[in-house]
């Protein structure tokens, strides 16, 4: 798994909250190797003008720190001892990197801060009323190789498939602006006209009314598999690195999909959804190599996202 600093990009906000001293002397010595320029801040000093290749470093947890990284769109990440408060602030200023101290060793985690998965960029379109999941996964794809287009708007929603080439869609079927049954016509119309359209990955709540009644009209023809918004963020953070398949033998870990390649026969930009028992997320049979280890520890700020219910 390759890396490159977001901070070098962007400026990029690092609140560490609850630490030691012994911590914050660990933290202080690690970022002065970078090749940044470290900004200490607390509110006193007012809101600072920041550039690329800066990092700025608070101990202040408040709602000014984390309105920064919202109302300027920077990416974010805590680092520390929150309480269950301070945890529902995250979620409300949309926060998702959050490096638990209580769960991860600051060793662990000093290697990945400020790090944005370096890979294939994929082009990935959102289509939800969902203001909430939206705006998570704008503050998530600041971590990733993700180029996100985000609407609420169907008409525009339709266009945008229509004349663009995404290699996913993520679709909320309940909250899309239009009627399911309206919704797959404008599908099946687009897919007449378009050889192929992106993997769609469908999100669907199952306790709503007449759930039966849209599974029967034809939501399978476009997804094969429908999820959670829950499951949408664990099926994107358990994926990346996308790859292609391995031929390693695996054992089962969760009845859970995963995005991959296509093979080399394919399209090169071509993602698909793979949900077939052989292939479903699961634990390698060899030694861990070093992705592998990169990856375990890396998505570990997103792990309180997803134990939390962000989306309920």
């Amino acid at each position: 798994m390759n890396f490159k600093e977001i901070y070098t990009q962007l400026p990029y906000i690092l609140i560490a909250k609850g630490l030691s001293s012994e911590e914050w002397d660990l933290l202080n010595y690690f970022l002065k190797t970078l090749r940044v320029e470290i900004i200490y801040w607390d509110s006193s000093r007012g809101e600072p003008y920041l550039h690329p290749s800066q990092i700025l470093l608070t101990s202040e947890f408040s709602q000014n720190s984390l309105r920064m990284g919202f109302d300027w769109a920077l990416p974010i990440s805590v680092l520390g001892r929150l309480s269950p408060d301070e945890r529902e602030a995250l979620v409300q200023k949309r926060v998702v990197s959050f490096w638990d101290l209580n769960e991860i060793n600051i060793f662990s985690s000093l290697p990945y801060l400020g790090k944005k998965i370096f890979d294939n960029e994929i082009e990935l379109l959102i289509w939800t009323k969902s203001l909430s999941f939206r705006e998570i996964f704008s503050s998530l794809v600041k971590f990733f190789p993700i180029k996100l287009t985000s609407t609420d708007n169907p008409e525009f929603a339709l266009q945008a498939i229509s004349q663009n080439s995404y290699h996913l869609i993520v679709l909320d079927w309940d909250q899309s602006g239009l009627e399911v049954i309206i919704l797959l016509r404008e599908l099946r119309n687009l897919k007449t006209k378009k050889r192929d359209l992106p993997e769609i990955i469908g999100i669907k709540d199952f306790d709503k009314m007449n759930v039966f009644k849209d599974l029967s009209s034809g939501i399978r023809e476009f997804c094969g598999v429908l999820f959670t918004p829950e499951e949408v963020l664990e099926l994107f953070l358990r994926s990346f690195p996308i790859q292609s398949k391995t031929n390693f033998q695996i054992n089962q870990e969760k009845d859970f999909p995963v995005i991959f390649k296509q093979p080399k026969e394919y399209p090169s930009s071509s993602l698909y959804l793979d949900y077939k028992k052989e292939t479903r997320i699961a634990n390698l049979q060899n030694k861990w190599t070093k992705q592998e280890i990169d990856k375990f520890f890396f998505t570990r700020q997103f792990d309180w996202v997803l134990n939390r219910g962000i989306f309920s």
